[in-house]
């Protein structure tokens, strides 16, 4: 879902307007008021408009008209605008836990993101270089790290994967945790 700024400026600002309705166009056979059918989609005070539920890469036609107490402007021209193609990028990230177990081993719970198809895990002692260290799915949504160095301190981040339009989309590592090993 996508939003679409609208502005506009002279000869259409309309002096003494009170604020402005906005129309989009839902047939479009050509270019003059006649031919077209517009839906209502909101109002506003200033001279923009965010308009919102709109398709990625969808071009979309709006009419603009002034309203103050002597009544209605006529519709403005048609403003054409495209929609920016989705980029597939999947926002947030995925929250989560470390916990020191049994035998060296540190658990890494975290909290399902709702369509995500697959996570990873990296992780490195305190001062090196951060590795993938497990990609995967998991219905417990946990992933323990065996064998560390006690007394260690590592260091962990999580992302997750979305599937957009048949390509795999991770989402921005999360902020990187530390835990000392018991």
């Amino acid at each position: 879902m996508r939003i679409q700024h609208i502005k506009w400026y002279k000869p259409f600002k309309a002096k003494g307007a009170s604020y402005y309705k906005i129309y989009k166009v839902t047939k479009k056979s050509g270019t003059s008021a006649k031919s077209n059918s517009y839906k209502y989609i909101g109002k506003t005070t200033g001279t923009s408009f965010t308009a919102k539920s709109l398709k990625a890469g969808t071009t979309y036609s709006f009419k603009v008209k002034a309203v103050n107490s002597a009544g209605n402007s006529k519709l403005s021209k048609i403003v054409t605008s495209k929609t920016k193609k989705s980029s597939g990028a999947v926002n947030g990230s995925v929250g989560f836990t470390l916990s020191n177990i049994s035998g060296n081993n540190v658990k890494v719970h975290w909290s399902k993101v709702s369509g995500a198809a697959k996570y990873q895990v990296a992780s490195c002692r305190a001062g090196a270089k951060m590795k993938t260290k497990w990609t995967g799915t998991n219905s417990l949504c946990t992933y323990t790290s065996t064998n560390l160095t006690k007394g260690k301190t590592y260091k962990y981040k999580m992302r997750y994967c979305k599937t957009s339009n048949g390509k795999n989309v991770w989402s921005k590592w999360s902020a990187v945790k530390t835990i000392k090993v018991k």
